[in-house]
């Protein structure tokens, strides 16, 4: 089990990395844009109040 990995392992093992790093980076400005969004909407109905 322990034999160094084959090519087509690594590649697929680099992919895999690749497109969980772009997911997070998604995910980080996604949650950026809905904190900023929710932040907006509080001091628009606290304006309101």
């Amino acid at each position: 089990m322990n034999h160094p990995p084959t090519q087509d392992e690594w590649d697929f093992c680099q992919r895999v990395l690749k497109i969980s790093s772009k997911n997070t980076k998604l995910w980080k400005q996604e949650s950026m844009l809905k904190l900023q969004h929710e932040k907006s909407t509080l001091f628009f109905d606290f304006d309101r109040a």
